[in-house]
């Protein structure tokens, strides 16, 4: 279990829909993510991750793959996203035994079968030389660049948050978080006295109740 390693990634996203409905950038597939992705690697028998890596959420899963950092006799787990063949003949080399998914699309073709024997003439295991093939997409990617947009994204986001929560603190009536942040989202193209609203919400029902209680009653 100690040489048993887990690999997996989640999004977690900065841009809430309550305060930025659809911001981030706008890839290809028409789908916005404006959130970063948590890569972590976690030893089968701790509790906590050995491994942390923070990227954009549009980072492909199969960047954390390092089999350098992997020793002969270790044993990974991960699903098909982490699939990356050249890595996986890397960790080949180095004596790393992995487990996933195959891929759909994937085909593969049995080169050698060897049967061992025991005494008794019992099969004790095979041995199979298998070739997968696959077309492989290269893209060349600007790692600097990934960074600095990781980084863009997350000051943006602590920026938004601190201009609420000041905002919150700033006003006598009692917000929510995400009340606040709802209103301050559709009050965003409106001119309109901002504070004064989020101090007397109800200022404008109750000017309005006055009017129809000071009003004398209609005679007919």
């Amino acid at each position: 279990m100690k040489r048993l390693q887990i690999i997996d990634s989640t999004i977690v996203s900065l841009f809430s829909n309550l305060i930025f409905r659809g911001v981030g950038r706008n890839p290809k597939t028409g789908k916005k993510k404006g959130g970063i992705k948590v890569h972590s690697v976690i030893h089968a028998n701790e509790g906590v991750p050995c491994y942390i890596l923070f990227t954009s959420a549009a980072k492909h899963d199969h960047y954390l793959l390092a089999p350098d950092r992997l020793t002969a006799g270790d044993t990974l787990v991960m699903d098909r996203a982490y699939i990356d063949y050249e890595k996986f003949e890397q960790m080949t080399q180095r004596g790393v035994i992995y487990v996933t998914k195959m891929k759909q699309n994937l085909t593969c073709e049995t080169l050698s079968s060897t049967y061992y024997m025991n005494e008794k003439g019992q099969m004790q295991w095979r041995e199979e030389n298998v070739v997968f093939r696959k077309e492989v997409k290269t893209k060349e990617t600007d790692e600097n660049g990934e960074q600095k947009e990781v980084g863009r994204v997350i000051w943006v986001t602590h920026i938004a948050n601190l201009l609420l929560t000041l905002l919150q603190r700033g006003v006598t009536h009692a917000w929510s978080f995400s009340g606040l942040a709802t209103i301050v989202r559709i009050m965003l193209m409106y001119y309109i006295d901002v504070i004064g609203f989020l101090e007397h919400p109800e200022k404008d029902r109750e000017v309005a109740l006055e009017e129809v209680i000071s009003s004398p009653p209609a005679t007919e």
